[in-house]
């Protein structure tokens, strides 16, 4: 990968780009990591990018981080033709941030990928919301979607197989708290339709906040609009493979010398905005799930000292990313990390 350097500070160095995603929506980020001349090792220098909204998929823009990254790295950046300012700016607190194109140039050969450059099957283990899945039209040949929540992939498998009919479900499906609380009573009983349940579900999903499926969200919903979002989502898994099992017989399953395996699990010590029961003998025994595994993975995490103590033997990247609960000049650093066997 190419090195940029710059004086800095008083000092020279020679930076480089590390592009990975946010795990929130699998926006584009980029940090910026720096060698002081003559020294061998790089440190934390800046974040390129800000993580503002979801961009849908569009891997190659994002909100470039005026408020944190030195404006001669960014003009330099530009200079060059790597970035390209858009007209678009976003603002957050008291900061405006440009939206900015990220060249293929940049991107290929300047950003170091946390992901291996060759491999010929993906999974994902803790498929949730699909934010990386869906974040390129295709990771490999061969790919497997999972998730042990049955609700989810009842969901998926109809907008894979029956877009059209799950559709017409929903077309009459208001936003309102009464409708909200049926939804979650019906979802108990038995009787549903695999497209009746599906569309309850996913009712339940966009119209609850922060998408906890328990508390109604009471701010105003397009649900048609969402709907449309269909079309893409039944095109992107017509080749892939859905699957409802434990992350564990998923990874024995699917392990061969050119898997990669993507895991999202519940952070340690959340598990409860999770719905799941992910207990700290599930965390131990997703460690020993991955350890000697022919494929290569990785593996996002809290910076929790007990999964730092767990995976201490493996290669551990520290990230930050701003609380999406939080918003504007109150935003704080969250501090994840993640973890490969490569």
């Amino acid at each position: 990968m190419k090195k940029l350097k710059m004086k800095l500070h008083g000092k020279k160095w020679k930076l480089v780009f590390r592009k990975g995603n946010y795990s929130n929506n699998y926006n584009t980020a980029i940090d910026v990591w720096g060698y002081k001349i003559l020294k061998s090792r790089a440190i934390p220098f800046c974040d390129l990018t800000v993580n503002l909204q979801w961009l849908r998929g569009k891997i190659k823009e994002a909100y470039i981080d005026v408020n944190n990254c030195p404006e001669a790295i960014i003009k330099e950046l530009t200079d060059r033709g790597l970035i390209i300012p858009t007209d678009i700016k976003l603002r957050s607190g008291f900061v405006e941030y440009p939206l900015y194109t990220l060249t293929d140039e940049f991107l290929n050969e300047w950003c170091i990928e946390e992901f291996p450059a060759e491999f010929d099957r993906y999974i994902e283990v803790f498929g949730g919301a699909g934010w990386v899945l869906f974040g390129k039209d295709k990771h490999a040949p061969f790919e497997v979607f999972n998730d042990i929540d049955g609700d989810l992939i009842n969901l998926y498998r109809c907008i894979k197989y029956h877009k059209d009919e799950l559709k017409k479900e929903l077309n009459f499906v208001l936003h309102s708290r009464e409708g909200f609380n049926n939804f979650l009573l019906q979802m108990k009983a038995e009787g549903l339709t695999d497209i009746q349940r599906a569309a309850r579900y996913f009712a339940i999903i966009r119209g609850s906040f922060g998408a906890n499926r328990s508390s109604f969200f009471s701010k105003p919903q397009n649900f048609e609009k969402k709907v449309l979002a269909f079309d893409d989502i039944n095109k992107r898994l017509s080749n892939v493979l859905i699957e409802n099992r434990d992350f564990e017989r998923i990874i024995k399953t699917y392990d061969r010398p050119g898997a990669l395996f993507y895991l999202d699990p519940p952070y340690y010590a959340a598990e409860e905005y999770y719905n799941s029961n992910f207990s700290i003998e599930d965390h131990e025994r997703l460690l020993n799930a991955l350890k000697g595994i022919k494929g290569k993975f990785v593996l996002s995490y809290n910076a929790d000292d007990v999964i730092l103590e767990l995976y201490k033997d493996f290669n551990i990247i520290p990230v930050t990313r701003k609380n999406t609960l939080s918003s504007g000049a109150n935003d704080i650093d969250y501090k994840e990390v993640i973890i490969k066997n490569f």
